[in-house]
Parts: structure tokens; C-alpha cells; sequence
């Protein structure tokens, strides 16, 4: 299940009870361990490929974020609106779609390597120019979501943080994501904790 289940910021549960909305609050009840009653914790295990089975399953994999990152033309736009739970804020990061990116191939990244094997990480730099009106038909746009952290909510319109399918190979507890600023971006991996 998803990290707020059952104290999604629509339920208008009061302050450190529901999920947090705005920038460093915080609140208990995200999953603090496996005996989660909502079934939130992280599903455990590691190996190569190891593969999400829940919320993150249809999720692009490390390689093709990989992808995304060095072939897809990231450029940071600081000034593109957007919307999220109830409150407005603007940031974030415009890719190519992938039928716009020659090669793009899931089973291989950028390197035709398997990062879901192996423990690479990489970080690109971003173009701080916009994609033209006429080509901006073949990109897609990723607020800067941001990310919780034991529950608080951090960095929404500085960052974004996407999940992979990808668990890391070498830890049972960490997983590949997309994490991108205005100064670049990486596929890195991280403690499956976070939201």
C-alpha cells in the first residue's frame, strides 16, 4: 500500500496525525516497520534484478532512468505551476518521452549496462533552457515533488525524488531513483524509508 494509507491529507486528520502538506512538517504515521497494520512498509528483499511487486511496480526500472537522465535532454523550469495537495508551487524537470529517445531500451541503461545488477550510480548536468514551443510536444514535465522522511515532508519546489522498480542488488532496505535539482540530476539509490 501506499505510504499515507489510511491518513491521506484528504481525510483532514489534524496536525502530525495526517500526512503533512506543507514544507519540514512532520507526522507518526507513516510505516515505522514491517507489522504496519495498513500493509505500508516496503516489500523486503534484494538480488539481481530485484523487481517491485507492490505500489512501485509499473514504475520505470533503474535503467530506464538512466535513460531518461543522459539521453532525454533534462532542462530545470523554474517557474512551470503546479498543483498538490491543495497548495501551489512551481519547479521541476522536463524530460524527452521515450519514444523520443534513440536507444531507449529497458533491459540495458544508457551504457548498456544492467544497473539492476550492479551498483552504478551517475549524476548529469541539466540545461536551464526550455524546450521550444514547437518541440515541447515530445517532452513531459516532473514537478519537484519533493520527498517525506520519516514522516516529514521535505524540499517540495527545490527537488524531485522518483521511486524505481528497481530494488538495489546489494541491500535488502534501498531501491534505484531519479532525484533532480536545479543543478542536476542522478540515479542514485536510497533507503526504501522515504516516500
Amino acid at each position: 500500500e501506499q505510504y499515507w494509507k489510511g491518513y491521506e491529507w484528504t481525510k483532514n486528520l489534524g496536525a502530525g496525525v495526517g500526512q503533512p502538506t506543507l514544507q519540514s512538517q512532520q507526522a507518526g504515521n507513516c510505516a515505522q516497520n514491517s507489522s504496519d497494520a495498513n500493509h505500508r512498509w516496503y516489500n523486503v528483499g534484494q538480488g539481481g534484478p530485484f523487481n517491485a511487486t507492490r505500489s512501485c511496480a509499473t514504475l520505470p526500472n533503474a535503467n530506464e532512468m538512466t535513460w531518461y537522465a543522459a539521453q532525454g535532454d533534462p532542462r530545470w523550469d523554474r517557474y512551470e505551476l503546479w498543483t498538490t495537495m491543495g497548495h501551489l508551487y512551481k519547479g521541476g524537470m522536463w524530460f524527452k518521452k521515450k519514444a523520443n529517445i534513440s536507444g531507449f531500451n529497458a533491459n540495458t541503461a544508457y551504457n548498456r549496462r544492467d544497473w539492476r545488477t550492479t551498483g552504478y550510480d551517475r549524476t548529469w548536468s541539466v540545461s536551464q533552457i526550455l524546450p521550444s514551443a514547437g518541440d515541447a510536444g515530445n517532452y513531459f514535465f516532473l514537478p519537484a515533488l519533493g520527498n517525506y522522511d520519516r514522516g516529514a515532508l521535505d524540499n517540495v519546489g527545490s527537488y524531485g525524488i522518483y521511486w524505481s522498480s528497481s530494488g538495489a542488488p546489494w541491500e535488502s532496505n534501498e531501491s534505484y531513483y531519479l532525484f533532480f535539482t536545479d543543478g542536476g540530476i542522478r540515479v542514485y539509490y536510497g533507503d526504501r524509508i522515504r516516500g
